[in-house]
């Protein structure tokens, strides 16, 4: 492995998979081992080695221009009217950090932005209008790149960041079969959530939580591939989880504490955290002053 690197290894991914899997099995590694192996493990830990190996070859973020960031935009939601409002923060807080990044408004444009932009009316209204309408806007932004980073107009990079992170499929918890069997959906975006649980379990897939509302990657392929398989925008379950779960979870990283949900109060707005995000109504005058105090301050280098 080390004589092939980590561009190499990635070519013979499930060779080196097969490989461990079969060493996992000899009573002489298992005994070394602190926990019973599987190939689902073994997965894991050959990405976590092919990561430290390219983090080594080459230090520095993968190419801006290779993962795009993209707003789903439906100005009819935004919380504040005109400028300076969740999208502008949301954004401006990335080109703070990484200058070069390449920026992407698919639905509504606000007649501030000047940038790049895909052109997507909001759906007719139907069931689950609000979550179909944002997955429809995924699904066209996927036509036109090959991978892009999810962000929502009210998640905010309030601390400098790498690429790989952005690009890092995030989840907050796992949702185990005795934890799910003992829920109680008691909203609709639960209910989609539950939904996609319901047949995560039911095909023998893993069910961690990546309905997060933080910044996820997409692979515009297999994201198209799951729409075909499942026809969402006809019968939704929530897509991400259905998505992470069938095609990253191997690569995926617990989240939980590494963001902030501001969802009681803004007394105390300054977070260790390096994403920060809020609920509908606390986009009020302490959040901009707390975020316009994050644009303002100098840079700070971002470290992998």
């Amino acid at each position: 492995m080390d004589a092939w690197g980590g561009s190499g290894c990635e070519e013979r991914f499930e060779e080196i998979v097969n490989y461990w899997t079969e060493r996992g099995k000899s009573p002489a590694v298992i005994r070394r081992l602190p926990m019973p192996f599987n190939r689902h493990i073994a997965r894991g830990w050959v990405w976590q080695a092919i990561d430290q190996a390219k983090q080594l070859e080459d230090p520095r973020d993968p190419d801006l221009d290779s993962w795009p960031f993209v707003w789903t935009y439906w100005a009819g939601g935004a919380k504040a009217k005109g400028e300076r409002n969740e999208l502008w923060y949301s954004m401006r807080l990335v080109q703070k950090w990484h200058p070069s990044a390449r920026c992407i408004v698919v639905g509504d444009k606000p007649d501030w932005y000047e940038g790049e932009f895909i052109a997507k009316p909001r759906i007719s209204p139907r069931p689950h209008h609000a979550f179909k309408d944002c997955l429809s806007k995924l699904l066209m932004a996927a036509e036109h790149v090959s991978q892009f980073i999810w962000m929502m107009d009210d998640v905010y990079w309030v601390k400098p960041f790498t690429i790989k992170e952005a690009a890092t499929p995030k989840y907050v918890r796992h949702v185990s079969q005795q934890r799910y069997l003992a829920w109680k959906p008691q909203n609709a975006w639960a209910r989609t959530r539950a939904a996609a649980y319901q047949w995560l379990i039911d095909n023998n897939r893993p069910t961690y939580d990546f309905a997060a509302h933080m910044p996820q990657p997409f692979l515009s392929e297999k994201l198209l591939a799951m729409e075909a398989e499942h026809k969402l925008m006809d019968n939704y379950r929530n897509f991400e989880c259905l998505y992470f779960n069938c095609h990253h979870s191997a690569a995926a990283e617990d989240w939980g504490r590494k963001f902030t949900r501001i969802c009681k109060s803004t007394d105390k707005l300054a977070t260790r955290h390096k994403l920060l995000n809020h609920t509908h109504q606390f986009f009020n005058a302490p959040m901009r002053e707390y975020l316009d105090s994050v644009l303002a301050t100098e840079s700070e280098p971002v470290h992998a």
